[in-house]
């Protein structure tokens, strides 16, 4: 189920209130925060009030650790949820952005299963801020930001929210959907299936191959390419598709630092989609590729403005090998 922000945000909380109302009156609900830059319920009297549990993730230090509210009910606190409702739309549009980070605090409602308990669900998601990918032992995941939860049906594949929820033994995750150009939608990601329980704690774990690894790094670069791209003087703003193949292309070409994959992405989107297939352009991504001590940044800084604006009018192009 999806709602597509409306022209007045009141008449959009209204539509969400309710559309959730009908979903979990039956069931516990709980508001997901993360405090790390910006806490907008911490001077809410009413959400004070509420049973409150931190999410004991060792890897974060315990003032910054994402925590749990019980809701309980939107009967019961519907002034609670409205307000965090209004909160997730303003975040996902931006109004609270610093010049640091932008920060995304309500990150999910999720719809409990039966008689589930908070300090139950608490231990449930803080076991699943471990991932598991090829070569590496253990990162620590925040999967419960938005930006990422909200794209992991599609860059994980369709069954990894209904994994999670199994997991979590909640019957739902509601979060505000970014669009890197367009309206903000809340959305139910997925629904529980069967609660798993017992099992080795690896079961708990999101274990990626190198392919779902490499689409999730993809998307965690579009997402920073998506904080920048509004001063890049562009003439049109990309949507999310575009900006996940932007990232590829610079991780095909064996790109890793953010200044390098920044640097691609504005040469992708602001003069030319293949200016890596110009000659002169390939031979320094292979150079940076092969060289520790060569950056595909540090090479674009010596490009003069005759040779940008032959970038610019597609001269040169081909289609671009990487080797």
């Amino acid at each position: 189920m999806t709602t597509a922000m409306q022209a007045h945000p009141t008449a959009l909380i209204q539509s969400l209130n309710a559309a959730i109302k009908s979903l979990i009156d039956a069931h516990p609900l709980f508001l997901l925060v993360d405090p790390a830059l910006h806490d907008p319920l911490a001077t809410m009297a009413e959400a004070a009030a509420l049973p409150k549990q931190s999410i004991p993730i060792q890897a974060i230090p315990p003032n910054r650790r994402p925590y749990l509210l019980d809701i309980h009910s939107a009967a019961l606190n519907e002034k609670v949820l409205n307000h965090s409702l209004r909160l997730g739309l303003e975040e996902a549009q931006g109004v609270y952005d610093l010049p640091d980070g932008s920060p995304r605090s309500l990150c999910a409602w999720i719809e409990g299963a039966p008689g589930q308990t908070i300090t139950d669900l608490a231990s449930a998601l803080a076991r699943r801020a471990t991932l598991s990918m090829p070569q590496v032992h253990a990162v620590s995941f925040r999967y419960w930001d938005p930006r990422i939860t909200a794209h992991l049906p599609r860059v994980l594949g369709e069954g990894e929210m209904s994994s999670m929820l199994a997991d979590i033994g909640a019957a739902a995750w509601w979060a505000f959907v970014p669009q890197a150009n367009g309206p903000q939608h809340l959305v139910s990601l997925g629904k529980g299936g069967l609660v798993r329980t017992g099992g080795p704690d690896a079961a708990h774990r999101w274990v990626l191959d190198a392919p779902q690894w490499r689409a999730l790094t993809a998307l965690g670069w579009a997402n920073r390419m998506a904080q920048l791209v509004p001063a890049w003087g562009l003439n049109e703003r990309p949507d999310q598709g575009a900006l996940e193949r932007v990232a590829n292309q610079a991780l095909t070409w064996g790109l890793a630092s953010e200044s390098d994959v920044l640097h691609f992405a504005y040469f992708a989107l602001a003069y030319h989609p293949e200016f890596d297939g110009h000659p002169k352009v390939r031979a320094a991504l292979e150079a940076a590729k092969a060289s520790d001590d060569t950056s595909f940044t540090d090479i674009t800084q010596a490009w003069d403005e005759s040779f940008k604006e032959e970038l610019r009018k597609g001269g040169g192009q081909a289609r671009a090998t990487v080797h």
